[in-house]
């Protein structure tokens, strides 16, 4: 069905193309010089004629249907300096975009006179809206990204100011962790499709389908409440200006994982290339009709467990290997704008798809026991000391259709429907020394080897269909009334995940001797699926201020219901009375002979179904809410934002099946109305320069996945991780203060002071009850982050002319955060660290960011440059009373990207990203000594693609 939409909407744009008309048309859109905000209603028209009209909401009007030439448009507003654009030369066909910025009117009425290239450019827009913006924020746009080369939102984004990004998809804003940063697609919530994150996986979002992302960084009461690091905002294309095609592929080569023939993969399914599992991994029939109630017993049932046990068509539990070709990206898009009588509309679509394999190159993994006092190394408290191997194969694809229409210059109603789809699939191998219960040393005894494969399957998706509408009221002084509703359903998927482990001991003379299986041999499946409905509405209305300003009195109110329900199943195969032990292959040893009943009579392997109840679930989330806003000039340098958000929440969980030993079903549930009120000051020192101060009390509520009481295991030998329903929400006061000043169009310096009080901050801890083995999520007592940012931008033409297409850029972010220990915590730390203060940094918090980049652009020539460097600081990825803490450690990296245009529609360019071949570390230090945690290195990837435009 899907298919079908996007290609009617292309042929529609093609066909419609096709056959227009030779003559051309000129597209003016007019805004304030200094507010950058549309002028509703400016008159535009050719020079001397009536020809033309009033621009409308967006503050666009059109001239159509003009014959080849050279033309003068007029653009007139009231009290504004009328602008008149000359020698704007129009070809058959042509859609000519210009954007006129009107100043106010000073006391000597004058018409300035440009030419057409002098106003063409409209690459500082979104500085301008960053520069008039009433809260702090920071941007980026589609043509950033397209320059810096990034394939999608995780990539693009972490080139703004104190943004990182873990494992290419979630988002860290100002060093916080997930749970503090919001993600939204055009203004409304979506669905997280990783059951163990509180974010939106925005490796999804192809950036051919953004037009800009933008990270509010203080809180308004129009947004919404539960953030406190940064808003993320999506923006996908929607109104294309003129008539637009490109298409786009490349090919990369990873150092790696390409052309590696000992790539380690496994058969899988038909569609994985498109991200889909085709059923090859589905759960059979014949253990679908069990619960784990009624799963055969092996005394009880013996011919129904024979049945299932043998009810497998896939047997493959080792990792093969396979020589992956080349990483490849492909996109189309192509969109336009029509006239249907008085009416405008604008059709997108885009099609992006992305193949790519990496592997892991010299991994490491050590595992430790907890610290007793007095104990100087932790070699003797070593369970694990083990090689990592994988490879992954990952597919990213996404599907835009996207249609606006201007009803008239005061209502604009705009559709879009997305999908996006991810699929992954990956095998790995772990292999080395182990510890006996304590009573081996791995360190000195290399006797006891360890095994343990894996091989899954992930797939997601994401269903967004949105409708919004802004609508202006001129008998209210131009009031501006936008509402949106949005439905989106996510998918998670993991079919089929197998694992099998072994250990033995090597005896003198004879290594084969098999002492027995640490775990047993599984098949795990889980899927979850969440929808999300946002409804809002937001009602603007200028009116008079203070010394003749204009003020804004803004309202609104917001519903968002979300529900997700988590099922997983696990199986694992025991050994019955006439099965042969494991003897170092795999496949003899889950034979279908080697199953259930066996030649000889006796029982084999047979499964038992190993399911927690408490592991599925269903929960839901209500939050109602609403806010109003004044936007107050109390001077005309002096201007104010203060009101308050108010919101109403209701998260409910019970897990679906009832849990032995509680004789009943686990449940829980927050309910809370939350007052949060919000006061957001700029001066203007001069014309291009802010200071700028914000307050706001915003929150953090549990996740599904945080809130849910399940136990999960990774099955490579780390703790299980345990959700807690007993969590509250966490309430956060937010300070800012930031200095920016624009000396250029391009440039930019800014400073920026953040403070953070967190009460009742929710962290991953591990329970010293458990011997390490469970990490579980707690509320600690308050925690605090003390910050500063600093940002430069900077065109090198000031220097000397010859650099006058160089730009640089960095940006800077230190952050001091502490947590306050409770009793428990620093008692358990000083067993084995005397000295241990009674504070410590933020769970997943680094203390330091750096973004820097050097760019060269000339439109002459066609060259465009872009050298980008970023690094965050050691940031805890585990928080244990048992041991030292756990800390990713910082990991440099840069890439380049070279492009060149060639002609009026080709470019071409070349990417290397990884430049310095950075490796993901986590470790431990004790004793002045580190331990590896977890080490591994994926490689260096080049790419070289062409893209033809027409635009």
């Amino acid at each position: 069905m899907l298919k079908k939409v996007i290609l009617s909407a292309v042929f529609l744009v093609f066909g419609i193309a096709a056959f227009a008309q030779n003559n051309g048309t000129i597209r003016v859109t007019v805004v304030d010089d200094e507010t950058g905000e549309a002028l509703i209603g400016a008159n535009v028209a050719l020079e001397g004629t009536t020809t033309g009209g009033a621009a409308d909401l967006d503050g666009k009007a059109s001239i159509p249907n003009l014959a080849p030439g050279t033309y003068s448009v007029q653009v007139s507003y009231v009290s504004y300096q009328t602008q008149t654009i000359r020698d704007i030369r129009l070809e058959a066909g042509e859609t000519e975009v210009l954007t006129v910025r009107l100043a106010v009117e000073d006391d000597v009425l004058e018409e300035v006179v440009v030419t057409a290239e002098a106003i063409k450019s409209s690459e500082t827009a979104l500085l301008t809206v960053q520069k008039k913006s009433p809260v702090v924020l920071d941007a980026i746009s589609a043509d950033m990204f397209s320059r810096n080369g990034d394939g999608d939102a995780g990539a693009a984004i972490k080139r703004v100011t104190g943004v990182t990004v873990q494992e290419g998809k979630y988002v860290y804003v100002r060093g916080l962790g997930d749970r503090y940063s919001k993600t939204t697609l055009n203004g409304a919530d979506l669905p997280g499709l990783d059951p163990n994150r509180n974010s939106v996986q925005l490796d999804l979002f192809p950036s051919n389908l953004i037009d800009n992302i933008i990270v509010y960084k203080t809180f308004s009461p129009n947004l919404p409440g539960d953030f406190s690091g940064g808003l993320v905002d999506i923006a996908t294309k929607d109104f294309p200006d003129r008539f637009t095609f490109q298409v786009s592929a490349s090919l990369g080569y990873n150092t790696v994982s390409s052309f590696n023939d000992n790539f380690l993969t496994y058969e899988g399914g038909g569609l994985d290339w498109l991200g889909i599992d085709d059923g090859t991994r589905e759960l059979p029939a014949q253990i679908k009709q069990y619960t784990n109630a009624t799963f055969p017993e092996r005394y009880e049932d013996p011919a129904a467990l024979d049945a299932a046990t043998k009810s497998f068509e896939n047997t493959e539990f080792e990792p093969s290997s396979k020589q992956p070709f080349l990483n490849q990206s492909f996109s189309v898009a192509i969109g336009d704008q029509l006239n249907i009588g008085e009416k405008q509309l604008g059709l997108i679509g885009s099609l992006s798809y992305d193949r790519d394999y990496s592997a892991i190159s010299d991994g490491f993994v050590g595992r430790y026991s907890g610290v007793s006092a007095g104990v100087g190394t932790l070699e003797g408290n070593t369970d694990f000391l083990l090689n990592d191997e994988a490879g992954s194969e990952s597919v990213t694809w996404g599907a835009m259709v996207a249609g606006a229409i201007k009803l008239n210059n005061f209502h604009k109603i705009q559709a879009t429907l997305l999908r996006n789809q991810s699929g992954i699939k990956e095998a790995r191998y772990l292999e080395g020394n182990w510890s006996l219960s304590g009573t081996v040393n791995p360190w000195i005894d290399n006797s006891n080897f360890y095994e343990t494969r894996t091989i899954y399957f992930k797939e997601r998706y994401i269903n967004t269909g949105q409708l919004q509408g802004t609508h202006t009221i001129p008998g209210i002084n131009n009031a501006e009334v936008e509402w949106l509703s949005s439905y989106s359903l996510g998918s998670f998927d993991e079919p089929d995940l197998r694992f099998f482990t072994n250990n033995y001991i090597a005896q003198e003379g004879d290594t084969s001797f098999i002492q027995s299986n640490l775990n047993r041999p599984g098949r795990y499946f889980r899927g979850m699926e969440e929808s999300s409905f946002d409804n809002k509405v937001d009602i603007t209305i200028p009116t008079a201020g203070w010394n003749d300003q204009e003020a804004k009195i803004r309202f609104g109110a917001a519903y968002r219901f979300k529900e997700r329900e988590y099922n997983e199943r696990r199986l694992e195969y025991v050994r019955g009375n006439g099965a042969e032990r494991y003897a170092g292959d795999i496949d003899d040893y889950l034979a279908q002979e080697n199953l259930g009943y066996t030649s000889d009579g006796g029982f084999g392997l047979y499964l038992i179904d190993g399911t927690r109840e408490e592991n599925n679930y269903k929960a839901d989330q209500t939050i109602i809410s609403g806010y109003i806003m004044g936007e107050l000039p109390i001077t005309e340098s002096f201007k104010a934002i203060v009101g308050a958000r108010v919101e109403n929440t209701d998260q409910n969980l019970r897990t679906l099946n009832e849990v032995p030993g509680i004789g009943g079903r686990i449940t829980g549930n927050i309910k809370a109305f939350d007052v949060l009120p919000s006061i957001n000051l700029t001066y203007e020192v001069e014309e291009n320069m802010n200071i700028r101060g914000a307050y706001g009390r915003t929150l953090a509520r549990p996740s599904f996945r945080e809130f849910a009481p399940l136990v999960t295991f990774s099955f490579q030998g780390d703790p299980a991780l345990q959700g807690n329903p007993n969590l509250e929400r966490t309430l956060i006061d937010n300070l800012d203060l930031r200095w920016e000043w624009y000396p250029a169009a391009q440039d930019y310096l800014s400073a920026s002071v953040f403070y953070k009080n967190m009460d009742s901050p929710i962290e991953r801890t591990v329970n010293p009850q458990n011997n390490n083995l469970l990490f579980e999520f707690q509320n600690v007592n308050q925690a605090t982050l003390l910050g500063l940012e600093l940002e430069a931008r900077k065109t090198l033409g000031f220097l000397t002319p010859a650099l006058k297409d160089f730009r640089a850029s960095v940006n800077i972010t230190l952050v001091d955060s502490k947590v306050n220990l409770s009793d428990e915590e620093l008692i358990a730390r000083r067993v084995f660290d005397p000295t241990a203060e009674d504070t410590r940094p933020l769970y997943n918090q680094s203390p330091y960011i750096i973004n820097a980049g050097l760019s060269y652009n000339n439109l002459e020539s066609g060259w465009d440059i872009n050298a980008v460097y970023n690094v965050f600081g050691e940031r805890i990825t585990a928080v244990s009373l048992a041991l030292p803490f756990i800390y990713e450690q910082p990991r440099p990296d840069l890439s380049l990207t070279v492009k060149k245009g060639i002609g009026e529609h080709w470019s071409v360019k070349a990417k290397a990203s990884n430049i310095l071949n950075s490796t993901y570390r986590e470790e431990l230090n004790y004793n002045g000594r580190d331990y590896i945690w977890s080490n591994f290195n994926t490689g260096q990837t080049f790419s070289l693609g062409v893209t033809y435009l027409i635009e």
